[in-house]
């Protein structure tokens, strides 16, 4: 049986996707190599700690499941705008997001809180995925850079988009109304909501992405994290 694009249904050739951006990891890896700034990654024992040789985390191996219209004509603007989006965020975050500046736990209350979660939690969660939720119920939505509704629709479309491969990939089955908001801007259908994060610059690590789902009775929570930004997603499950 032929296979079809992921996003659209078609039968066309199909060219090869990569979930995460490459230009966007190649603009990280780009700014680290000017900046030479410290990485840091999270340990459960100790709190944060910087240390010099980072697992970097890699581009997925791409799979052929996109057409070329989709890969091409119809995701160029969501790429684009999302992957400017996210390199504002993360400047700003660099520059002016701090731990002194947030109403943040300090390292202790985060270490009883990944034991207590674990010891609470029937599935396999990591340290970062509790860390991260963390962040949501202790800061402030910080969507720092400007974003008008034009903007916000490509960018809730190049979610849409990764949602559906990141299904795809884990071999689950998507709501079909993401499709409608990539294919249409519809984002009703699904109920997208987007909200926006900053770990404070104490965290940041330019090599870091991260993609979790959890699966609620009626909803999706999705989680999209590039180096110090955060995209909080949440969606129906119709």
């Amino acid at each position: 049986m032929k296979k079809v694009c992921i996003l659209c249904g078609s039968n066309s050739k199909l060219t090869a996707e990569h979930i995460f951006l490459s230009s966007l990891l190649k603009e990280f890896n780009n700014i680290e190599n000017k900046e030479k700034d410290k990485l840091f990654s999270f340990n459960n024992r100790t709190g944060w700690n910087e240390f010099s040789n980072i697992k970097r985390a890699k581009s997925l191996k791409p799979i052929k499941n996109i057409c070329s219209k989709c890969n091409s004509e119809v995701s160029t603007k969501c790429d684009e705008v999302f992957k400017n989006f996210i390199l504002e965020m993360f400047q700003y975050g660099k520059n002016n997001i701090s731990l002194d500046k947030l109403d943040f736990p300090d390292l202790n209350f985060i270490n009883e809180k990944l034991i207590e979660v674990k010891k609470n939690s029937s599935g396999d969660i990591t340290d970062e995925s509790i860390f991260y939720d963390l962040i949501v119920d202790y800061s402030s939505k910080n969507i720092v850079v400007p974003l008008d509704k034009l903007k916000l629709q490509f960018v809730k479309q190049y979610i849409c988009k990764h949602a559906i491969c990141y299904f795809h990939r884990s071999n689950k089955e998507f709501p079909e109304a993401l499709r409608s908001g990539f294919l249409h801007h519809d984002y009703t259908k699904c109920n997208l909501e987007l909200n926006f994060y900053i770990l404070p610059s104490e965290f940041l690590n330019y090599g870091y992405h991260n993609t979790s789902l959890l699966e609620y009775k009626s909803y999706y929570k999705y989680k999209i994290v590039f180096s110090n930004v955060l995209v909080d997603i949440k969606f129906s499950k119709k």
